[in-house]
């Protein structure tokens, strides 16, 4: 990254004469390891009036790389929502993971920790690597004509990661069995929780799956 960009910066630039400020050459014809002693040598900022030299800059190189790795970074991690190896949790198709609102209409339940039936977290998949949680899939609701709301929250404080909303299939004109998710970076290391409620008076269940990766 560094030598790129100190590349672009010299493609602007030409070398000259510290003595007689004339031009000797471009940098442009130089190898990166040559155009970058060039830069700490003869790229200095100067007082155009009486042409003392101030700063070097190559300080400011410094910055631009600085700046380009944080670009590089970003920009790497947008590709990677895009395209990576996606893994389902629960992990075999004879594991079930279980949500449980609380009994009360429109009340939250306790958090509870994402586990399956084998009694395996959610949260160890982020054991060592931040990672998201991309679609959640709706496999079996104890009622199909009520309303369903679910959040997934992460660590002691429960910072809310996602919100979701979904009903049986008698109650709204067209229920999503699945949702995709655009929720905020699982650091590594965190436990999860989820807590769900229903319009109901009575302890609804909804038997899910996820779709999720790490980085």
């Amino acid at each position: 990254m560094r030598d790129l960009s100190v590349i672009s910066v010299a493609n602007a630039l030409i070398d000259y004469d510290p003595a007689t400020r004339e031009e000797v050459g471009n940098l442009n014809n130089l190898s990166a390891a040559q155009v970058k002693v060039q830069a700490d040598a003869a790229l200095v900022d100067y007082d155009p009036v009486t042409g003392a030299e101030a700063v070097i800059l190559n300080t400011k190189v410094d910055d631009i790389d600085a700046e380009l790795d944080i670009v590089h970074e970003e920009t790497h991690e947008v590709l990677h929502a895009t395209a990576h190896k996606s893994d389902i949790f629960p992990g075999n198709t004879n594991l079930t993971c279980t949500f449980t609102a609380a009994a009360g209409a429109n009340t939250w339940s306790a958090y509870i920790e994402i586990v399956d039936s084998a009694a395996t977290s959610l949260s160890d998949s982020y054991a060592l690597l931040p990672g998201h949680i991309t679609e959640i899939d709706i496999e079996e609701l104890s009622d199909e004509n009520t309303i369903y709301m679910i959040e997934i929250s992460a660590g002691a404080t429960h910072e809310v990661l996602t919100n979701i909303r979904f009903a049986g299939g008698t109650k709204f004109q067209n229920p999503s069995a699945v949702q995709r998710l655009h929720m905020l970076e699982i650091a590594s290391g965190e436990t999860l929780y989820y807590r769900m409620k229903t319009a109901s008076g009575v302890a609804d269940t909804a038997i899910v799956n996820f779709r999720y990766h790490t980085h």
